[in-house]
């Protein structure tokens, strides 16, 4: 890649990096109960950078609706990790 691809490279390395975190929270069988035993947003935010989710992998955790835990949501989510895996390999 040369200099002009270098923001595309990085935009999807960022949008990588977020959807690897969602996966993670859909595998992460704890992690409704961290939220819900969290007292508020910012609590549950510090929890989650805790376990080792990164600052902005927590936020689109939280802000990540129930139903991005079905199997269609996760088939779309896996889908998207390869793509964009792909796109940094070409």
């Amino acid at each position: 890649m040369d200099s002009q691809d270098e923001p595309d490279r990085d935009s999807v390395l960022a949008q990588l990096h977020v959807v690897e975190g969602m996966l993670r929270a859909l595998d992460d069988k704890d992690l409704v109960n961290l939220i819900d035993e969290s007292a508020h947003r910012s609590d549950a935010m510090d929890r989650l950078i805790t376990s080792g989710y990164s600052e902005v992998q927590a936020g689109r955790v939280l802000d990540m609706t129930l139903s991005r835990r079905t199997l269609s949501a996760r088939a779309d989510l896996l889908e998207n990790q390869r793509r964009l895996r792909s796109q940094l390999s070409d």
